[in-house]
Parts: structure tokens; C-alpha cells; sequence
């Protein structure tokens, strides 16, 4: 269903902004912070460039997790257990988030990335894995709470992903992108389906996003396997210390306003 009437120029700066999300998405996280504000300047309603953008990830995330499995970097098993304990609390996230005001949005979007960057900070010079022994536990709990985020925003989920795969899961940052692009499937399709039922999902905005940013994850997965874990880790970190910048100068902005 189409909701909102678009232009041909409209649906192309979407299809350039998938693009752009999908690589950034693939590599760490924050493509849905340049998708949802465009998705909103066209001018589709809060609600539904939220469900909307879901359609992008899902097929952004099947590309990468694709390609990810061709180069051998997926561990499927823990993979598939962590998003066995991401889906349930997903379905109620999505709930949530039809009736949740966008200001609080933002601001637990600038904390997610502010423990993000110290946590991947704290983490191996080398973006490589760690020999220490895994607390499956205690990541399976940790997955739990990150399914709610999930379903209810999204927007920086990759950041949060990648923090406790690398931090807690101890993943070198390769293979946890790996993990994260096929936990973040089966989550937004979870969600997807409660905003479809809601009837809050324009299908032709999201599926132009999504032909954009499936490109942008499948050109993501083959600089990370070319250039490694060091590299990797580095463009993280630039990338989360940019988001937060942006977003905590926002509140700042906001709050003096």
C-alpha cells in the first residue's frame, strides 16, 4: 500500500540515501538516522517512516548476511540463538513504538551511542577477537533487552549489536557484523509484521529505500572482508563518535530552545 503520493526525484534521493544506509548499516550502524529523517521530509507521518524504513533493513540485512555466509565469516549457531532470544521482546518493542512520543526517541538513541563507543573503545586495538571465556548467559540476556530496542526504534541498533558481540560475545568485528546483519533480519521482520497488521507500512517508499540499500550491504560486506578487523573497528568508532556528536549538539540545541 502507498500512503503518501511521491514524486520521481523523491523516490530517487531514496534510493541514493538506501544506498548510503545499507554500507554504513553493513559496517557498523546508523544508516536509519539519515533514512528516517528523509523518509519524514517526503512527507511520510512518524509512524510510518518508522515501519517503512523496516522494509529496507530486511532486505539490506539479507544481502549482507548473504554475501557475509558466501565469504565464510557467518557463525550461524550463534546467530540463530541470539535472535531466538531477540524476536519475542521485538513483537513488543514494535507495540511500543506506534505510541512512544520521538522526542524520547532521540534521547535514548544519544545514550545507546555514547555506551557504544566506550565499549568498543575498551575492546581489542586490533578489532580481533579475545581469548577469554564467553558468558553465553549473559549475552543471551543482554539479546533479550536489545529485541525490545529492536522492534521499538531500530535507529543505532547496529552500534548497540556490534558492542556487545565484540565486547561481551568477544567477536573480532568482521564476524560480529557477520552475526549482526542476521539478527537484525529476523528482528525487523518480526517487527515488520506488527506494522503491517497496524496498517502503518508504505510498501512502495520502502521498497524503493530497500533496492538502494541491498546495493550499499553488498558493497559493505566485500571492503570489510578485504580490509579486515583493524580497519573495521576504526570506522566504528568514527562513526559512532560522529552520531553522538550530532545527536547530543541536537538536544542541546532543543533544550536552550
Amino acid at each position: 500500500m502507498q500512503l503518501v503520493s511521491l514524486e520521481w526525484w523523491q523516490l530517487a534521493l531514496l534510493l541514493l540515501a538506501g544506498l548510503t544506509a545499507g554500507i554504513l548499516n553493513t559496517l557498523a550502524g546508523g544508516g536509519s538516522l539519515i533514512t528516517l529523517p528523509l523518509l519524514l521530509w517526503v512527507g511520510l507521518p512518524a509512524p510510518v517512516a518508522n515501519a517503512s524504513n523496516r522494509i529496507s533493513l530486511i532486505l539490506q540485512n539479507v544481502s549482507g548476511a548473504t554475501n557475509f555466509h558466501r565469504s565464510g565469516h557467518l557463525h550461524w549457531r550463534t546467530a540463530l540463538m541470539l535472535s531466538a532470544c531477540a524476536i519475542p521482546t521485538a513483537l513488543i518493542g514494535a507495540q511500543v513504538a506506534m505510541q512512544v512520543d520521538e522526542q524520547w526517541f532521540r534521547r535514548i538513541l544519544a545514550v545507546v551511542l555514547l555506551v557504544s563507543v566506550v565499549v568498543v573503545a575498551r575492546g581489542r586495538g586490533d578489532g580481533g577477537e579475545r581469548s577469554e571465556p564467553v558468558n553465553r548467559l549473559r549475552l543471551a540476556l543482554w539479546f533479550v533487552a536489545v529485541g525490545f530496542y529492536a522492534g521499538f526504534i531500530q535507529a543505532g541498533l547496529g552500534f548497540a549489536l556490534l558492542a556487545l558481540l565484540h565486547g561481551v560475545g568477544q567477536l573480532d568485528l568482521v564476524r560480529a557484523n557477520a552475526v549482526k546483519v542476521t539478527i537484525v533480519l529476523f528482528a525487523q521482520i518480526a517487527a515488520l509484521v506488527v506494522f503491517t497488521i497496524g496498517g502503518t507500512v508504505d510498501w512502495v517508499a520502502g521498497l524503493v529505500l530497500a533496492a538502494g540499500s541491498s546495493t550499499g550491504a553488498a558493497i559493505a560486506v566485500r571492503m570489510q572482508v578485504r580490509r579486515g578487523a583493524t580497519w573495521v573497528r576504526k570506522v566504528v568508532l568514527i562513526l559512532l563518535s560522529v552520531f553522538a556528536v550530532v545527536l547530543l549538539t541536537q538536544e542541546i540545541l532543543a533544550w536552550r530552545g
